[in-house]
């Protein structure tokens, strides 16, 4: 547990869901924190209360050491890569935002170097996006998890991507997993909600992002309408899965 947050001797027995706003009871602690799991949207998530202060947040993040040589993690945005230049390939050198660039901001580069136009853009280190900006597509990798307001950010893409673009998400799904308490990502005091697919499902009922494409484990597409859409049924949602 990160210094200065709050560690409940009993944990309540429900919580407000940080995206949807429905009471979800509790479900589980891990890293002595408490876990909601939200019976509506899906989404587990730690109550504010338990939240890291800010500070703590940002110097945890300028330990990270990502950089363009490191391999193994440039393997590890292969996915998100892949994905946007299936949807949006670089030919006319089309608008990207990095959402969630981090200090070290790897995956602008490969995208710059892929030949997309790149805008990088971070709540702690490039806190600043062009007024009125439209993208033809959003990546967001391993960021969403740390959204203490999600329904906020949700409704920013929402007006950050062209109708037609497409939001790339990578982050672990909940979706398999047996025991949160001794889940790795669970454990990582810096993240406060936890997604199922089903809850990226949940967000076309509100906002006009609707589930194009899965792995099924830590890469979700979203694809921009000019309306927002009722979630694929389980039967599409099958075959539109990539393993």
């Amino acid at each position: 547990m990160e210094e200065g947050a709050h560690v409940p001797d009993h944990p309540l027995a429900s919580a407000a869901c940080l995206l949807c706003g429905a009471m979800a009871p509790f479900f589980a602690l891990a890293g002595k924190r408490p876990f909601y799991r939200c019976p509506a949207c899906g989404l587990t998530f730690v109550p504010a209360a338990s939240h890291v202060p800010a500070e703590a947040e940002r110097a945890r993040y300028c330990l990270h050491r990502n950089s363009p040589g490191d391999a193994g993690y440039v393997r590890f945005l292969g996915p998100a890569l892949e994905a946007l230049e299936r949807y949006v390939p670089p030919t006319g050198a089309p608008a990207i935002l990095d959402y969630g660039c981090g200090r070290d901001p790897v995956l602008s580069g490969l995208l710059r170097e892929r030949g997309y136009r790149v805008t990088g853009y971070d709540l702690f280190f490039a806190p600043d996006l062009p007024r009125d900006a439209a993208f033809d597509a959003l990546v967001s990798t391993e960021a969403i998890e740390h959204f203490r307001a999600p329904a906020a950010e949700m409704e920013r893409w929402a007006g950050l991507v062209r109708p037609d673009g497409i939001v790339v998400v990578m982050t672990a799904l909940t979706d398999g997993v047996t025991d949160l308490a001794r889940w790795h990502y669970a454990l990582d005091a810096t993240h406060v909600a936890l997604y199922a697919l089903r809850t990226f499902e949940w967000l076309g009922t509100r906002w006009p992002l609707a589930v194009s494409e899965t792995n099924g484990r830590n890469l979700v597409v979203l694809k921009r309408a000019a309306a927002p859409q009722l979630p694929i049924s389980s039967r599409e949602r099958t075959t539109r899965v990539r393993r």
